[in-house]
């Protein structure tokens, strides 16, 4: 049986009106991290990055002008003015430096699934009237 690790994140609600957030990768996992940014907030600032982008995610972007999609693997210079990167890719290599890219830059990181390096994780959020609870 594996040891279960602690949960050390510290609840806490973010406006993301005022942070710019990046997402790299484009499967399943990075579109439900886009798709609940959007549900939780009307005015974002998102950039995309892959050299794939799904379809499906094209599809849901194009009456959003302020998604913009990157068909290309995101660089160092593209964390200028953004706060938050969100990443999920295949590319263990790929990760680890852009791990060590937001860490030399202050940005904060969530690499899905992988909690043990992330400074922040994405909650699931129930809603009502104006009231939000974020259960992780």
């Amino acid at each position: 049986m594996s040891e279960v690790q602690p949960n050390n994140m510290h609840p806490l609600f973010l406006n993301l009106e005022r942070i710019p957030v990046l997402l790299v990768g484009q499967n399943d996992l990075i579109f439900r991290a886009l798709k609940q940014i959007c549900r939780n907030s009307s005015h974002y600032k998102i950039k995309v990055f892959d050299e794939n982008i799904s379809e499906e995610l094209i599809e849901f972007s194009k009456d959003k002008s302020n998604i913009v999609l990157i068909h290309r693997k995101m660089e160092e210079d593209d964390l200028q003015d953004f706060a938050l990167l969100i990443i999920s890719t295949d590319d263990h290599e790929y990760e680890e430096h852009l791990f060590q890219i937001s860490q030399n830059k202050n940005v904060l990181i969530n690499v899905i699934g992988k909690t043990q390096i992330s400074d922040f994780s994405l909650v699931s959020v129930i809603k009502k009237d104006n009231i939000k609870l974020g259960i992780s």
